[in-house]
């Protein structure tokens, strides 16, 4: 009993050293700092920000305002991703045809774009000037669910819904981001930006050669449990 008691520790300590790949990662979210007119400022994993366009409202990151970030899982938890937005910031929107440019002090790798209730009523959309994939969404703080990309999707330039949230992901580098709304406006939909803690993978999957190492890892511990058994 007692060895196969240590086989098991041994096998749980081999998956967990695999695991880390296997998860999302900590995304650390965006410091809103600054509003002045259509131009807001910020910080975000250290890299300084700017956008531009105009807005409904600007939510500070220590203004105390209302999170509507939440419930935060699944809706903006999922993928990659494995927090969601940890405080109140926001930048919300609400005219039909504008557009608006995000520019970053240095390029940025998987950029996080979560998304609070996107089209209420009639469908809006964003059309941004980079491909990103749909990591999660559900029902947001007002009910509503994802959006019409489904989750899971690749390839899109286009997001939109009929109060939709949730979080999309850019996995190409830039240093400028740029989107436009759809001709149609709405009361307000908002966004908050994060940035992996890490920017080498974006794929949940483990690297080949972890899987390899973990496969000989438990064939060797197996094989040695089955000698010292049976001699």
């Amino acid at each position: 009993m007692s060895l196969l008691r240590n086989v098991c520790c041994s096998l749980l300590a081999l998956l967990l050293f695999a695991a880390p790949a296997a998860f999302g990662s900590t995304i650390s979210y965006a410091n809103i700092t600054t509003s002045t007119g259509s131009l807001v400022t910020g910080t975000v994993a250290g890299v300084g920000f700017t956008v531009s366009g105009p807005t409904a409202f600007v939510q500070l990151s220590n203004g105390g305002g209302t999170n509507y970030f939440v419930p935060t899982s699944p809706v903006y938890v999922g993928g990659t991703i494995s927090n969601a937005p940890t405080d109140s910031g926001l930048i919300a929107i609400q005219q039909g045809g504008a557009k608006y440019t995000i520019h970053f002090a240095a390029p940025v790798t998987g950029l996080v774009f979560s998304e609070v209730s996107l089209g209420n009523g009639p469908l809006m959309s964003y059309t941004f000037d980079q491909q990103f994939s749909v990591q999660s969404c559900g029902t947001g703080y007002w009910g509503g669910g994802c959006f019409n990309q489904a989750l899971g999707s690749t390839g899109n330039t286009v997001l939109s819904g009929g109060e939709s949230s949730g979080s999309i992901q850019f996995a190409s580098t830039f240093q400028n981001l740029s989107f436009r709304v759809s001709p149609n406006s709405e009361y307000w939909n908002g966004f908050d930006l994060g940035l992996p803690s890490t920017n080498k993978t974006l794929n949940p999957i483990p690297e080949p050669g972890t899987l390899v190492m973990v496969g000989t890892g438990l064939l060797g511990l197996l094989g040695a449990a089955k000698r010292k058994l049976f001699a």
